[in-house]
């Protein structure tokens, strides 16, 4: 009544250990892939609206808060109600018309708000993923963080 043999065992066995090898090989490649994957910055979008013909420009109002924002909610990168403050100017001064003399100016300081509200994002999202009981796999941690440095230095591109 034996229905297998010894060597049937063994056979089943290493098959049993080929399999276990290649998902380990496939959990390796896929850790050593996420580490290697460049990243890149954040996509700039959306930023200043195109400027319109149309008067009135507001760029009077457009500079008060972009400098309200540098001056007081960007140094050093901003959390928590600053940071919220900060979209709030970003996504507010976007969207004003500003003049065609004043527009690329306008386009820089846009950039340097919204990658500065990137890596405070990442920062943040960094920082809580690395605490408490909701903590993930490191790989995902250093991603979040390299994005955020990606995106800071963006930052200081845009202000130069």
């Amino acid at each position: 009544m034996d229905r297998f043999k010894s060597e049937d065992v063994d056979i089943f066995t290493m098959n049993h250990s080929f399999f276990g090898a290649g998902i380990l090989i496939c959990f390796i490649t896929f850790l050593i892939a996420g580490a290697v994957a460049e990243t890149t910055p954040s996509l700039f979008s959306p930023g200043l609206k195109a400027y319109e013909s149309s008067k009135p420009y507001e760029d009077a109002y457009f500079k008060d808060r972009a400098i309200y924002a540098i001056t007081h909610v960007t140094q050093p990168l901003p959390s928590g109600s600053d940071l919220l403050e900060l979209k709030s100017v970003y996504f507010d001064i976007i969207m004003k018309n500003i003049s065609p003399d004043y527009y690329n100016e306008a386009r820089d300081i846009t950039k340097y708000l919204f990658y500065i509200m990137k890596a405070a994002d990442g920062i943040q999202q960094y920082e809580e993923s690395t605490t408490g009981p909701g903590r993930v796999v490191m790989s995902y941690h250093e991603q979040i963080n390299n994005q955020a440095k990606i995106d800071e230095g963006m930052a200081g591109k845009a202000w130069r």
